[in-house]
This record gives C-alpha cells, structure tokens and sequence, in this order.
C-alpha cells in the first residue's frame, strides 16, 4: 500500500494489491464505504469489495472544480508573478498585523514586538 497524492479537500489517491484490500480497514466510513446502496438505515458495516469502501460519500466537485480553476490561473498568469502576488500580500498583512496593538509578555516573554514575531 503506498498514498500517491494528496489533493484538495476530500481527494486522496492510493495504491493497494487488490489481494490486501480485506487486510486495510478505511479509517472513515460513510454510506458510500458499505456494500448497501440507498439502504442508509441498515447499519451493517459490509464493505464493498472494492476500492470503494475507501469512499465516505458524494466527491467534492466543486472542489475539483475550484482546484481546476486555480491550476489553469496559474498556468495562465505564470509562477513569477504567482510568487510575486503571493509575496505582495504577505507583506501587506504583516503591515497590518505590526500595527496592531496587543500584549506579548504574557505569551512569550523574550518577545517585546510584532516584528520580533515575524522576523524570528
């Protein structure tokens, strides 16, 4: 057994024998993961007898969609300006994060400012 890939919210890719698969137990069990259909007030935990019992319940396509949409932006736009975008931003909250007043001693006592947060 080998996990591939981990994708966007709800998306998992992994390889098993098909000889193994009665040997893993899913770590999380839906009404997808059982061999009953439509039948979701029979509690039986049958698996079904193939990679579907990996499955909780419905994909999530709009996720899909959504990861769809920002591969194809960034391959539009480009990783230099990705990066540059990316960089922007996080230097436009960390201006707004050092102007905000708070307490630190109580957190960490060798901090004595925001900017010693965020250079550390």
């Amino acid at each position: 057994m080998k996990l591939i890939a981990r994708g966007c919210l709800g998306h998992r890719a992994f390889y098993c024998r098909r000889d193994a698969l009665d040997l893993l137990e899913p770590p999380n069990v839906g009404y997808h993961s059982v061999d009953k259909g439509e039948d979701h007030m029979d509690y039986d935990l049958t698996f079904r007898p193939d990679a579907g019992r990996f499955e909780e319940a419905l994909v999530n396509f709009p996720g899909i969609w959504g990861l769809d949409a920002a591969v194809q932006l960034h391959l539009a736009v480009g990783s230099k300006k990705t990066e540059q975008h990316i960089g922007n931003l996080i230097r436009l909250a960390a201006g707004v994060v050092i102007s905000v007043p708070v307490t630190l001693g109580l957190l960490n006592p060798t901090v004595q400012s925001l900017e010693d947060c965020i250079t550390q």
